[in-house]
């Protein structure tokens, strides 16, 4: 007999924290569970861990396989799952021991496609908790409850969170829709996640605060985004062209999706830990280099879904000025070809505006020589994806 939720829980290299994860798991209060162990290739004592649990509760399955990333992983999870519901979870995060009930029972009470509870993060250091009222903005939601995601077309991208361990699923929805992780090496959670709840057409949200998300731990994902710089950009991008095939969900979800995708753009940048990687990525900024933002179609007006945005995208352009002006962007210019015409792009901004100088700036990188520009850019259908960004 088939399980009524089926936890998937990806693993590598979780040996600081991956009993006190399990201990939350294996004692959840609904106990109708298959838990499903992805171990990624970890190096240290994962497996061996996981192993013990699973000597002692026959619902765990382990499955242990070469490194492919967290994406790959919570797919093969998915091909694997048996039950009517499905979470996909962390393995350094701590679950309240009702959460899995809380949401199954919302499930079944309003046949729900996706189910979103509240958490708090915990500082991994010093063990303080903190609120993150802003990962479900329960004043931007609809009044009735559940809601379809185009009920909250405009803001729905930035009224929750690209996470999926937050979130119950039906499995029936998943896989009626196509549902899986991109190959990114980070950021590979924003397709499957928004996608979701862009297609559901019933939503719930448990107001209650069930997980523990642990950050500041060395070696998270979040901590290795400066590889790939670039994966963030390429994940908005697949999200964009997904829903530009649909006549229904462009025209919708397009104010909203380029709102976020404009806060989502500037977030990675204003958080990249790596100095040359961020000047790497402030300069395709600046450059237009990441035009399915459309910065350069629309007014300054239009970007208002998030008051600050705006400031925050002119600070950074700011920093880009006085960097150039020093000559401090030398360095990134050799990693993206891209960046070579700084002084033009500036100078043009300064006379003429930002948009223009986008326009400008556009034109001459399309007016590069052929050769030089298939070194630069790959074009998949009517996006363009940097180099650097190739999984």
């Amino acid at each position: 007999m088939s399980p009524e939720v089926s936890i998937i829980l990806t693993v590598y290299n979780m040996e600081s924290c991956l009993r006190q994860t399990m201990a939350s798991v294996v004692g959840q209060t609904f106990t109708d569970l298959e838990i499903i162990c992805i171990d990624d290739g970890s190096t240290d004592a994962s497996l061996s861990i996981l192993q013990e649990y699973a000597a002692v509760d026959e619902r765990i399955r382990i499955v242990s396989r070469e490194n492919k990333g967290q994406g790959a992983s919570r797919n093969e999870g998915l091909e694997l799952a048996q039950g009517e519901y499905v979470m996909l979870l962390d393995a350094d995060d701590i679950y309240d021991t009702t959460m899995v009930g809380k949401l199954a029972a919302r499930a079944m009470q309003s046949d729900a496609d996706v189910v979103v509870c509240r958490a708090v993060e915990l500082d991994d250091a010093s063990g303080r908790q903190r609120s993150i009222l802003w990962t479900a903005r329960a004043d931007w939601m609809p009044a009735h409850d559940p809601f379809s995601g185009l009920e909250m077309a405009d803001c729905l991208l930035l009224g929750f969170i690209g996470w999926p361990w937050d979130k119950l699923y039906k499995r029936s929805f998943i896989e009626e829709n196509a549902l899986r992780f991109p190959p990114l090496a980070n950021s590979e959670d924003l397709y499957f996640v928004f996608l979701s709840l862009v297609l559901a057409q019933r939503i719930s949200f448990v107001d209650e605060e069930l997980i523990e998300h642990r950050v500041g731990r060395s070696g998270s994902v979040s901590n290795s985004r400066t590889a790939e710089p670039c994966a963030f950009y390429e994940g908005i991008c697949m999200l964009k062209e997904r829903l530009q095939q649909s006549d229904e969900l462009w025209p919708a979800f397009k104010w909203g999706f380029l709102n976020w995708a404009l806060d989502y753009t500037l977030w990675n940048i204003e958080y990249m830990a790596d100095g040359a990687a961020r000047a790497q990525m402030i300069g395709c900024l600046a450059n237009g280099e990441f035009a399915e933002l459309e910065l350069d179609r629309h007014a300054k007006a239009y970007f208002n879904l998030r008051p600050d945005v705006y400031e925050r995208y002119e600070a950074l352009m700011d920093q880009a000025s006085k960097a150039a002006s020093a000559g401090t962007l030398a360095d990134a210019s050799e990693k993206h070809p891209a960046m070579r015409l700084p002084a033009a792009f500036f100078n043009e901004a300064k006379d003429n505006g930002w948009h223009a100088a986008i326009d400008k700036t556009t034109a001459k990188l399309k007016g590069q020589d052929a050769s030089e520009r298939a070194g630069n850019k790959v074009e998949r259908g009517q996006v363009y994806f940097p180099q650097e960004s190739q999984s």
